[in-house]
């Protein structure tokens, strides 16, 4: 039974690391092609359209947080390797890790509980963008798909840290 929820878990997450790639992909196309579409439109035809703008800051924020959220999975995002340096025991080093993980894991509970409230707020007071007319909610909901992920990552990480801890 266990085997067969972790291979549904797995593949799950698979699929949606296959799927954040795939939007990262396509969000970086989209705006490389805004960014051109404004050029031609303001400095060639001279007629800028301020929408361009606001889609660009759009597919900027998912880009940048759905980024941060696959650099959460890889583990390629910036860290400190200063425990490996100065602790020698595998087993302090180990449970070194798994706190560092379980405390990013809370911090970011912490920024989804407060991004939730913030897209919550956003939602009941029915803000749209200037120009497009599109409810900002589009905007903040980058924000809080981006430290979910994070924060599923942290705890993937930190489950599998606990389980290397327990067989050192």
């Amino acid at each position: 039974m266990a085997n067969t929820i972790n291979k549904v878990l797995s593949t799950s997450e698979t699929g949606l690391s296959f799927l954040q790639r795939a939007l990262i992909i396509v969000t970086a196309l989209a705006l490389s092609f805004l960014m051109v579409a404004e050029v031609i439109l303001r400095y060639w035809l001279e007629m800028p359209f301020l929408g361009i703008e606001e889609t660009s800051v759009l597919l900027g924020l998912w880009l940048y947080f759905l980024g941060a959220a696959y650099t959460t999975r890889q583990g390629s995002h910036i860290k400190g390797g200063i425990a490996a340096l100065v602790l020698k025991n595998q087993k302090t080093l180990g449970a070194v890790r798994f706190g560092g993980s379980l405390l990013c894991t809370v911090a970011g509970v912490v920024f989804c509980y407060y991004a939730t409230s913030y897209g919550m707020y956003i939602f009941s007071v029915h803000r749209e963008s200037t120009y497009l007319s599109w409810p900002t909610i589009f905007w903040v909901s980058s924000m809080l798909a981006g430290f979910v992920l994070m924060t599923l990552y942290f705890l993937i990480e930190a489950m599998r840290r606990y389980r290397e801890l327990r067989q050192l």
